[in-house]
């Protein structure tokens, strides 16, 4: 599989999910469940909405080196993205990526107090992929059994963030 096949399968993976975890390491690891704020065909960056004054931006302006897993078992899509994190209340870079969806949790829109966008630089991703359905996937590893192979249940590949330039 080519790069660019990659770059646009890992998208996929984002976009039909929705939701990632982020991970930051600062004393202790931690993830929480974010609302990705991408707009459709942006890849370098993830971008969130966050308050600021908050453990997970406390944590990014200790270490900005985060992780960011996207799952979606309904299509057999995973991705884990190693990134560098940084925070800014760039009123234009935010109003470009608000949505309504935004407005859930943040009730003052762009004008409530603290809000920022988390921007996260893709740097590395795993991904695992399967365009086949659970009954699929279990007939391949009863498949394999009795024969020995390893059952094909899709396929991993890499993502670097220079790909996405």
């Amino acid at each position: 599989m080519d790069n660019k096949e990659n770059v646009s399968k890992l998208f996929k993976i984002i976009d039909k999910t929705k939701y990632g975890m982020l991970i930051t390491y600062n004393d202790k690891i931690k993830a929480r469940p974010m609302t990705i704020a991408n707009k459709e065909g942006e890849h370098q960056y993830l971008y969130f909405f966050s308050q600021f004054n908050t453990q997970k931006t406390e944590d990014i302006l200790h270490n900005p080196d985060v992780l960011v897993t996207f799952t979606n078992n309904d299509e057999h899509m995973y991705a884990a993205i190693n990134g560098r994190a940084r925070l800014t209340n760039d009123k234009d870079i935010m109003k470009d990526h608000f949505s309504k969806m935004h407005k859930a949790f943040f009730e003052e829109g762009l004008d409530t107090p603290g809000i920022h966008l988390i921007e996260v630089e893709i740097r590395h991703a795993e991904c695992w992929y399967s365009d086949q359905n659970t009954f699929m996937e279990f007939f391949e590893i009863l498949a394999s059994i009795p024969t020995g192979k390893t059952a094909d249940l899709g396929e991993q590949f890499s993502v670097e963030g220079s790909q996405l330039h």
